[in-house]
């Protein structure tokens, strides 16, 4: 019996093949399986989170070097599929059990059959349900960070509509951006916690669309659009503030490694119109750096530092990173003052960086907090 619904399309190609191959293991269970870059997988055609698959649009017989050669490809995948056009010999799926390798017959029209014990097993409907449910709720996870990451966009956007000057025309399109970019973000946490993956990527890529406007009067210092949604779930894992959170100390480390660099970057060009005593080795907190350096190193094995030494430890970025906001702080205020005697606004780059290093540091105070 198929384990997948007749598609009634002949296969033409490999390529063909690939995209069945691709159907089929996300019928599997393996929501996020994906084609891999051609030349670029080493063997591997088709990859998920958990397992990789190898597709051979042969008209002849499958034999054990190719199933072996898979295994060595896949070795850091948890589990290793193989589909063949072409069947396979009774050598290879004696391996094949051995091995724990996944094999599949494939028709001319991309319907799959099992054609190993192992197959069978991972077919097993009580299985795609469990392993569906479970890829789902790590799916759920990762799109929660994404909506972190636009939430917090959101914000500063906000921000930023109440304190910068805008003339009338560029404040109306601003604030009518603004205002969608809101929505859509709403819209994709809550698709996102209903687990409609679909309506999600939608209002992301509408989100997306409002900053691209955006960029035009904020400029990129606020917020630079999203090449795709991982970045906005990587971004979002950086903020990660939940007490008792995994890797809080690394994200406090790198936050303070970002701080610093952010600084030093919203200041250049602008040093001449900076008080005379603050200097670019001011913004550049070597103190801190020296901490943030050391609490990385311990965060990794908790058992190098005593708990009072990672106490104190963590005081000291704590007391870098004050400073280190306390003087740009001063920096920014400075050049918002200079600009005003002008009888000019804020510049919306100086604008856009002031409101993104308040927001890193109150991240960094809540991650201290928590960690």
């Amino acid at each position: 019996m198929s384990d997948t619904e007749p598609s009634l399309t002949f296969l033409l190609d490999w390529q063909a093949a690939e995209l069945a191959a691709v159907e089929h293991m996300k019928a599997l269970g393996f929501v996020d399986a994906q084609k891999t870059q051609s030349g670029a997988d080493g063997g591997i055609d088709v990859e998920s989170s958990e397992a990789a698959a190898q597709v051979k649009f042969y008209a002849s017989s499958i034999g054990r070097p190719d199933i072996q050669r898979l295994r060595g490809a896949a070795h850091e995948y948890r589990i290793s599929v193989f589909y063949s056009t072409g069947g396979y010999t009774r050598e290879a799926v004696q391996y094949a059990d051995q091995a724990a390798v996944a094999l599949f017959a494939m028709d001319p029209y991309g319907q799959v059959e099992a054609a190993s014990e192992f197959a069978v097993v991972l077919a097993d409907s009580t299985l795609v349900q469990e392993r569906r449910e479970r890829f789902e709720e790590l799916k759920a996870v990762r799109y929660r960070f994404a909506a972190d990451s636009l939430d917090r966009d959101a914000q500063l956007y906000a921000q930023f509509g109440r304190l910068a000057s805008m003339g009338q025309e560029e404040g109306a399109v601003f604030t009518h951006a603004a205002a969608a970019f809101e929505s859509y973000a709403r819209a994709f946490r809550t698709a996102a916690l209903a687990k409609d993956f679909a309506a999600a990527d939608e209002a992301f890529d509408e989100a997306n669309k409002r900053i691209r406007l955006l960029r035009w009067i904020t400029g990129n210092d606020l917020r630079d659009e999203y090449g795709s949604l991982e970045d906005a779930v990587s971004i979002g894992w950086e903020w990660e503030v939940t007490p008792g959170s995994d890797h809080l100390l690394q994200r406090v480390s790198m936050g303070a490694f970002n701080l610093r660099e952010l600084v030093v970057e919203s200041f250049e060009g602008w040093e001449s119109l900076l008080p005379e005593d603050i200097s670019t080795h001011n913004l550049a907190d070597i103190e801190m750096g020296k901490y943030a350096g050391m609490l990385l190193s311990a965060s990794y094995d908790p058992a190098l530092l005593t708990p009072d030494l990672l106490r104190r430890l963590k005081e000291a970025v704590r007391a870098g990173v004050q400073r280190t906001h306390g003087t740009a702080a001063m920096a920014f205020r400075a050049l918002f003052d200079a600009n005003a005697r002008l009888g000019l606004g804020r510049p919306s780059s100086l604008l856009a960086r002031s409101l993104r290093v308040d927001a890193l540091v109150n991240r960094l105070y809540q991650q201290l907090d928590a960690s």
